[in-house]
């Protein structure tokens, strides 16, 4: 498991069954969506747009931000930090391929080549 899997258990381990179960809902029926916008060892970032508005939220191992008014004043994990951990679960993590670029020479091509290349469409 990744660290940032763990990361995001954590979050969903930390909250109450109705903030689950309203993430839970809100993802299933289209009105919460989450996007994450960044990943790394210690955090996940995201947004949660709802019909209450658009939120921030912050997953770390020690706490879930999010600047909606719940969390602000409960510090606590809200429904929005758990539906970005729930996201992040249900989304396969991507291995991406480093590729390293052609640094080899290759030939020009002179300007006469280039001139027959033009006649030769033109035609």
């Amino acid at each position: 498991m990744s660290n940032t899997h763990s990361i995001v258990l954590s979050a969903v381990y930390g909250v109450d069954t109705e903030r689950l179960a309203k993430a839970v809902c809100g993802l299933a029926d289209g009105s919460m969506i989450a996007t994450v916008t960044g990943q790394s060892d210690r955090e996940v970032k995201g947004q949660i747009q709802n019909g209450d508005g658009k939120y921030g939220v912050v997953l770390t191992p020690e706490r879930a931000f999010c600047d909606c008014p719940d969390s602000t004043f409960r510090r606590a994990v809200c429904k929005h930090g758990v539906a970005l951990a729930l996201t992040v679960l249900q989304t396969p993590e991507i291995e991406v391929e480093e590729r390293q670029p052609d640094l080899r020479l290759k030939r020009m091509r002179t300007s006469d080549e280039l001139a027959c290349d033009q006649v030769r469409r033109a035609a």
